[in-house]
């Protein structure tokens, strides 16, 4: 199905065979959501299946739900993206207390043709 997918949405098929006649139904656009969420709905399934058939296995051998494997990892993940983003907005904090962007610099541009608004 994504093969598919991608194969029909990047090719736009079926309006390039008739211009015009998949205006409204039918356009590669529609068909690329319609095979994504079949595609979509089929995974689910199979995952699904898959936990149900290994699910002995699962409670024998898997590591047992705690507070580190679940929350921790999500709240590790959440802190360590936080501080990507701290880090990367310092040089904008710095910027700004050191008056760099208080003033503005104009310059003049040529507006381009055709163009009412600069």
């Amino acid at each position: 199905m994504a093969f598919l997918t991608a194969f029909l949405f990047a090719t736009h098929l079926p309006e390039r065979l008739a211009p015009g006649s998949f205006d409204y139904i039918g356009h590669s656009h529609q068909l690329f959501h319609v095979f994504g969420i079949i595609g979509t709905h089929f995974q689910m399934e199979a995952i699904e299946q898959d936990m149900v058939t290994r699910r002995p296995w699962l409670l024998t051998y898997s590591l047992p739900i705690t507070f580190t494997n679940t929350l921790g990892a999500a709240l590790l993940s959440v802190t360590l993206s936080l501080g990507i983003i701290f880090l990367f907005s310092l040089p904008l904090l710095w910027s700004a207390t050191r008056g760099e962007h208080t003033e503005k610099k104009t310059q003049s541009h040529p507006i381009a043709k055709g163009c009412q608004y600069h």
